[in-house]
């Protein structure tokens, strides 16, 4: 049996969900972008995240609440 125990303890990874993000790319787009985030307050989050360690981390907390229903609500694949 396979241990729990991570292999390099050392090494973190965080997984960034982010919604909209204000930068070059996003001034061209011609839709609505709710809850356009600054690129300052991104990173800070980000950079925020990943400083604890953290496995994931998902802005603005509307898209939070949306993928945490999602998780709810749709099937995990089997494997």
């Amino acid at each position: 049996m396979a241990s729990a125990m991570p292999v390099f303890p050392e090494v973190a990874s965080t997984t960034v969900c982010p919604g909209f993000v204000k930068s070059e790319l996003t001034q061209r787009v011609r839709y609505r972008m709710p809850w356009l985030w600054e690129t300052d307050r991104a990173a800070r989050k980000i950079a925020d995240a990943i400083e604890r360690r953290r496995g994931e981390v998902v802005f603005p907390w509307q898209l939070k609440l949306a993928v945490g229903v999602a998780r709810r609500l749709l099937p995990t694949p089997v494997i």
